[in-house]
């Protein structure tokens, strides 16, 4: 079977947790499966330029890691794309941000693309690809990183964000931090909006999916032919 590797910017105790965004992924695309890690000493991921340049190694070395386990690709889960120059360069294997891909299924849909993020700006990763779509930004009230996502107090305040670049023009929504795919809130701001909204870890899924087992795939591989899958296991 196909599989990808699948990084965790943030340091993570428990499999379930860890593995969640791999499960989304493998629901939504079957036929993929992912195998995830996650990077030490980031116990509140990445939400700023300093938390961005200290984890990009810390992925670049996990994306040599599965790559000499064999992973047909390398699923980078956040939307700043640490480390995912420097791994393309290194490796012979698509490396993918949850940024860029975000992005570009948001510009995909038409219009103009508001997005609803964590940090002060829109990600960089994002903002390259969005270009001259993008319209608006919102970080909601008392959310810094992601882990406030999980208070489910904030979810009043997503969706106030939502609603405000929805005013601002928007015709999609992107969310700019992987953490709202954890707490599953696509489908409320889709109700709240009536707008098209792109969940970050299922963007990065459908790439990875393209990648890992239809832009690569070889006679058998997706009858369990492939390399072999790695067990998931915490750094």
């Amino acid at each position: 079977m196909a599989w990808a590797g699948l990084i965790r910017v943030i340091t993570i105790d428990d499999d379930r947790t860890m593995n969640l965004h791999g499960r989304h992924i493998e629901a939504a695309f079957p036929g993929l499966r992912v195998v995830s890690r996650c990077i030490q000493d980031h116990p509140e991921g990445v939400h700023d330029a300093a938390t961005e340049t200290t984890a990009a190694p810390l992925v670049v070395r996990l994306a040599e890691e599965f790559r000499d386990e064999g992973a047909t690709a390398v699923l980078i889960s956040c939307v700043a794309d640490p480390g995912v120059v420097e791994a393309s360069r290194r490796l012979r294997i698509p490396v993918l941000g949850a940024g860029a891909a975000t992005a570009a299924i948001a510009a995909g849909l038409g219009g103009k693309v508001g997005v609803v993020g964590i940090s002060d700006v829109v990600p960089e990763a994002m903002a390259a690809v969005l270009g001259g779509r993008f319209v608006a930004y919102s970080r909601p009230e008392g959310v810094s990183n992601t882990l406030d996502l999980l208070d489910p107090a904030v979810k009043d305040a997503v969706l106030s964000a939502a609603r405000e670049v929805a005013c601002a023009g928007a015709s999609v929504i992107a969310l700019a931090c992987t953490g709202y795919a954890t707490i599953g809130i696509a489908s409320s701001i889709r109700e709240a909006t009536g707008l098209h909204v792109v969940d970050p870890v299922i963007a990065l899924g459908l790439f990875g999916y393209y990648a890992a087992v239809l832009g690569a795939a070889k006679p058998g591989a997706l009858e369990g032919h492939g390399p072999a899958v790695p067990e998931a296991r915490k750094p």
